[in-house]
């Protein structure tokens, strides 16, 4: 009774243990960079994946703040070479019958800063929809999303008078 009981806390607590790590090894993250701009500028971010189990199909929607930011392209990269954009919808789509596996470039987001903006950081998300595998039947395929940011540092201009050297 008892090495039956140490048995089941053993492989209870290897549960424990490996289940976290493996799970975490077959999730992919997709993560948008960041930028400083001045209003008025336009901005380009980065869409890239890293540790892709491997895709072959998916549904990226781009969300940002629409006051301060409006998308005006959106670029596939290097591993979407069959992909569709939609810019009314903010959204890229890829389908594959073989799977994507390599890390790296999914698409580029492109922005026009608004003359007025205020400074501060206005966060720009991505929601990965439908991300399945070619290889696994269309299984889905787990993701975090890391989101990224536009800072917006407006110049505040203003004449210092000249003052006396004091030594």
């Amino acid at each position: 009774m008892k090495k039956t009981l140490i048995a089941l806390l053993l492989v209870a607590l290897l549960t424990v243990i490996i289940a976290p790590a493996a799970l975490a090894a077959g999730s992919a993250e997709v993560s948008v960079s960041s930028a400083t701009v001045l209003p008025g500028d336009e901005v380009t971010l980065v869409v890239s994946i890293a540790n892709n189990p491997g895709f072959g199909s998916g549904k990226f929607v781009v969300e940002y703040d629409t006051s301060v930011l409006t998308l005006t392209d959106i670029t596939a990269g290097e591993l979407l070479p069959i992909a569709t954009v939609n810019l009314k919808q903010n959204l890229i789509n890829t389908m594959s019958t073989k799977n994507v596996t390599a890390n790296g470039v999914l698409f580029t987001v492109t922005f026009k800063v608004a003359a007025d903006a205020a400074n501060g950081e206005y966060p720009v998300n991505v929601v990965v929809k439908n991300l399945n595998s070619a290889d696994k039947g269309n299984a889905a395929v787990a993701t975090t999303v890391v989101a990224g940011k536009v800072t917006v540092h407006a110049h505040v201009w203003s004449w210092v008078t000249d003052t006396e050297a004091t030594c």
